[in-house]
């Protein structure tokens, strides 16, 4: 299945495609919004994203940034908002696949 986006915990990226296009772009620090600016550098350069629906994984979210604390969303306000200004666009938030 093909997505607009991934989050980083569940990825795999060949060698070739992280010479390429290279790690992730230090302004975003701690985390938040550096995998939505990976997977935009993915399909700038003409790349696609696809999940395997038959493989599951294990995360647990929040543990380096504190979730739902202050901190966190002064975070996430900071590095959505360098999303924003790097890309020129609004960032569109996660969405779940419907039951």
């Amino acid at each position: 299945m093909e997505l607009r986006n991934i989050a980083a915990f569940a990825w795999i990226v060949t060698k070739k495609i992280y010479q390429k296009l290279g790690g992730f772009d230090e302004r975003f620090g701690k985390g938040l919004f550096e995998d939505d600016d990976y997977c935009f550098r993915v399909k700038k350069a003409g790349l696609s994203i696809f999940c395997a629906e038959d493989v599951f994984i294990h995360h647990y979210g929040g543990a380096s940034t504190n979730w739902g604390s202050p901190e966190f969303q002064a975070l996430f306000n900071k590095n959505k908002a360098e999303f924003e200004k790097k890309w020129q666009t609004k960032w569109i938030p996660h969405q779940y696949r419907k039951k």
